[in-house]
């Protein structure tokens, strides 16, 4: 047995987690595809490993749910694709060695999966939601494997979210948080997948994000209103970064909220001063009330950056990482201020010169 999968299975049943095993049919299955589970050189699931799990899975889900097919089968198609890891050489057929049909040094395939000689793509309209790291996407580069192998076998449309390596135990659970609306509502089924070394270091660095600490963060807009929203003219200059083509990703999302990004200096720090008294006068703000301030902001690369407001809240650390797919890259950061408060003191500090861009501030009461 795999007893590593066993543990863990185990611990997230006792739990209340459903979770699955699904070691003994990859095996029993190991004739299916060139590589049987993973690939020589790399940990991540092969074609076999793939299309057990979602063989087992479009069958659980269609005896639990009875999800009705939206989709003809007729108009899917397989072709062999290029894997994700084609530019490594090591991924490719070795020599002096009996593969069959594979000619020796020759790449790895994979399948991909279209609908109407396209691609699919993630559909948030669907009730089955999956999320996970780089196990959902290999060996695919893109679109994802684990989704679109799924959908193709239950003849339904799949919404998925992949943030890579310790995407699942952290920033998508915020992401779920910040967008229920898009990414929860209307949903009946969840399915997470990841890789254990990335868990295994999750679990050991504590890299987990705080569900409590985000529910008392959405309690802060209880009973509040949105009274006013304020949009900072950021617009750096980045022209020496333009050569990098994630930035330019980066870039091309963040350009859709008004150019809205800056630098730090080189101390690694920015400030940024907002006077909301003559909110008071207008009668937008009551002088009685305490606020709560929202600050939609992200960075670009995994650099740690330091959020705070006039030094009085706790400081918040926030990342966007450089890929990532079917997401918002803005980060929702709520700060509690005391009532009759005049001036709004932003301050970000972190590595010198890292890109970042604040969506806008928002002010509750």
């Amino acid at each position: 047995p795999d007893l590593q999968s066993v543990i863990y299975i185990k611990h997230f049943l006792q739990s209340g987690i459903e979770a699955f095993y699904y070691s003994d049919e990859i095996i029993q299955n190991f004739n299916r595809y060139p590589f049987a589970f993973f690939y020589p050189s790399n940990s991540h699931p092969a074609d076999t490993t793939q299309d057990v799990i979602t063989d087992i899975l479009a069958k659980k889900i269609k005896e639990r749910y009875g999800f009705d097919s939206e989709y003809d089968s007729n108009r899917f198609s397989i072709k062999q694709s290029i894997h994700a890891l084609n530019s490594h050489k090591e991924n490719s057929f070795p020599q002096n060695c009996d593969i069959s049909i594979n000619s020796p040094g020759t790449p790895f395939t994979c399948r991909e999966v279209f609908l109407d000689e396209k691609r699919l793509v993630s559909s948030s309209a669907s009730q089955i939601l999956v999320v996970g790291n780089s196990f959902i996407q290999y060996p695919r580069s893109y679109p994802d494997s684990f989704p679109t192998l799924l959908s193709y076998k239950l003849l339904y449309p799949i919404h998925w979210f992949r943030i890579g390596w310790l995407g699942p135990f952290k920033d998508i659970i915020k992401e779920l948080a910040n967008r229920p609306e898009y990414f929860l509502k209307g949903k009946k089924v969840l399915i997470v997948q990841f890789g254990w070394d990335a868990f295994e270091i999750a679990a050991k660095d504590h890299i987990y994000v705080n569900i409590e600490q985000i529910d008392s963060e959405r309690k802060l807009l209880n009973n509040k209103m949105l009274k006013k929203t304020i949009t900072i003219p950021l617009n750096a200059d980045v022209s020496d970064m333009k050569s990098k083509d994630v930035f330019n990703t980066w870039l091309d999302d963040i350009e859709a909220y008004n150019k809205t990004i800056q630098r730090l200096n080189q101390n690694g720090d920015y400030t940024y001063f907002v006077n909301i008294s003559s909110f008071y006068k207008d009668c937008i703000l009551a002088k009685n009330k305490p606020l709560t301030i929202v600050i939609q902001a992200c960075c670009f690369g995994e650099t740690k950056n330091d959020i705070s407001i006039n030094d009085q809240t706790k400081i918040k650390s926030f990342y966007a990482f450089e890929q990532a797919n079917d997401r918002s890259k803005f980060y929702f950061l709520p700060f509690e201020l005391p009532s009759g408060t005049e001036e709004i003191t932003i301050r970000i500090k972190g590595k010198p010169d890292t890109v970042f861009a604040i969506q806008d501030i928002q002010i509750w009461q």
